[in-house]
């Protein structure tokens, strides 16, 4: 990104227009939206790797979105109050680290309250990108309208979750079937503990 200094923004709780001039930071705004809540790269169209979101010659970039908590959908409002700030540094490595409340390393609270206010930052529909704007209005064979709904309704994460979801599953039980039998040899030793001492004397008296 070229801009040393974006914002701050303050949104409505309704519809927010973002104007200005080509190179002013409208698409910085979207692109500093989706990185912060949890979105990749790729998602934003602008970029390949977090890395490059860094200005030349920076060591690291930050960004700092608030969130509304209020009423019933509110996330832990006895923890975070009526507003929820997330903080993101990207250092020039491509390291995302995130602070909630002032605590580090929390992405696994970040996805909670993106899943708990229905946040979707990789749906094209809840999050439409200038480039993928055009991809969407250009004309599409079947196969390319099949692979947008199947995103934009979440079919191909649920998809990708259930494969996941079954290989996990394949493996746990590998682990827990070769545990068992490995547990049955030790107590198979256990229970006769003599039984390599009593045949290698079985096998010296057939010798005399």
């Amino acid at each position: 990104m070229c801009h040393s200094h974006l914002g701050p923004f303050t949104f409505g709780s309704n519809v927010n227009f973002v104007v200005g001039n080509n190179g002013s930071g409208k698409s910085a705004v979207l692109t500093a939206l989706i990185v912060t809540l949890g979105g990749n790269a790729h998602a934003t169209n602008r970029g390949l790797s977090l890395k490059g979101f860094v200005k030349e010659g920076e060591s690291s970039a930050d960004v700092s979105i608030t969130l509304r908590n209020k009423g019933r959908d509110a996330f832990k409002s006895e923890v975070y109050g009526p507003a929820i700030t997330v903080d993101l540094r990207i250092t020039r490595e491509g390291l995302r680290t995130y602070k909630l409340r002032s605590k580090s390393g929390q992405k696994e609270e970040l996805l909670s309250i993106l899943d708990n206010f229905n946040i979707q930052v990789n749906n094209p529909v809840s999050v439409l990108t200038q480039e993928m704007s055009k991809y969407f209005l250009q004309p599409k064979g079947e196969r390319d309208k099949y692979k947008f709904f199947m995103k934009s309704t979440q079919l191909d994460q649920m998809r990708e979750d259930f494969v996941h979801i079954k290989t996990t599953r394949r493996i746990t039980v590998e682990k827990v079937e070769q545990h068992g039998q490995s547990k049955n040899i030790r107590i198979l030793r256990l229970k006769d503990p003599d039984r390599g001492i009593n045949e290698q004397s079985s096998q010296d008296g057939d010798d005399e």
